[in-house]
Order: structure tokens, then C-alpha cells, then sequence
């Protein structure tokens, strides 16, 4: 931690002066985008891309595993985040399992830049991107999740 010192002023017209000791931790230094780097290599694909940019087709999931899977199965550059974390063991011994989605907060499954499948909060605010509406009916016919209305 760095300490900077800082003289403030109180009652300048009573001539009043206290010296203050003014503690900044050294992780605040710079800019937004130097502290978190990582997080702006994300930015602009999911939560913050504009509202016009695709349509979402609101689900109702059931097995988070297997709709998972079959997302990264059609994907020819999946990419899996989980709490803004990039998953690459997709085996029942890592973090994409039923259990691992279901305590997630922020989960998305992309096809390079293209967000396919996500969710912020809960499961069952799962969307699927309105180009992947064939992967969407493939997915209830298989009893994983049910399609809760029309692309919006």
C-alpha cells in the first residue's frame, strides 16, 4: 500500500489546518482498464452488447448439462465462461457438470465471438440465440429444456 499525505483545510477562515493520513491501496492505481484487463477481453459479447444486436429465445432448462454439451458439440470454436471464467475441461470432473451451472451466476457458451446459450443469476433465465433456433428445438424434443416463447 502506498500512503500519500494530504493537508486539508478545515475553516479556512479560522485558520484551522489537520494533517490527515491518507492510505490508497496500490491495486487502484491506473485506469479501469489497466486493473482488469481480463475483463475487458470480454466486454461487448455478452452483457454488454447492444440490444439490437441478436434476438434471444427465452428457455426453460432442465438438464444444464447436456444442453451444454450439445452447444459445444455444434460450436466450431466453443468457448465456455463461467463467472467470467474460461472453462476448458468439459469432463465430470470439472465444472461443467449440473451442480457446477446450476451455483453459477454468469454462464455463456460461445461460438468464437457468438454468444449460443447464457444465463446471468439463475438457470432458468437461460436464452439461446435466435440463430441457433434449430439447436433450441433439438434440445426440447430431447426433453432438456422447454422453449418458453418467441425470439424478443
Amino acid at each position: 500500500m502506498s500512503k500519500e499525505r494530504v493537508l486539508l483545510s478545515l475553516l479556512p477562515h479560522s485558520g484551522f489546518v489537520q494533517q490527515v493520513n491518507y492510505v490508497r491501496p496500490t491495486s487502484w492505481a491506473g485506469t479501469r482498464k489497466q486493473r482488469a484487463p481480463h475483463i475487458e477481453a470480454l466486454r461487448g459479447n455478452m452483457f454488454w452488447k447492444r440490444a439490437d444486436a441478436f434476438k434471444l429465445i427465452s428457455v426453460l432448462p432442465k438438464n444444464y448439462r447436456s444442453i451444454s454439451l450439445r452447444a459445444i458439440e455444434i460450436a466450431s470454436d466453443p468457448v465456455v465462461l463461467m463467472d467470467k471464467h474460461v472453462v476448458t475441461d468439459f469432463s465430470d470432473q470439472g465444472n461443467l457438470t449440473q451442480k457446477g451451472i446450476r451455483v453459477c451466476i454468469n454462464f455463456e457458451i460461445r461460438d468464437g465471438n457468438v454468444g449460443i446459450l447464457g444465463f446471468h443469476d439463475h438457470p432458468d433465465e437461460m436464452w439461446i440465440n435466435e440463430n441457433y433456433q434449430e439447436f433450441a428445438k433439438y434440445c426440447e424434443q430431447q426433453g432438456w429444456l422447454r422453449i418458453e416463447g418467441p425470439a424478443s
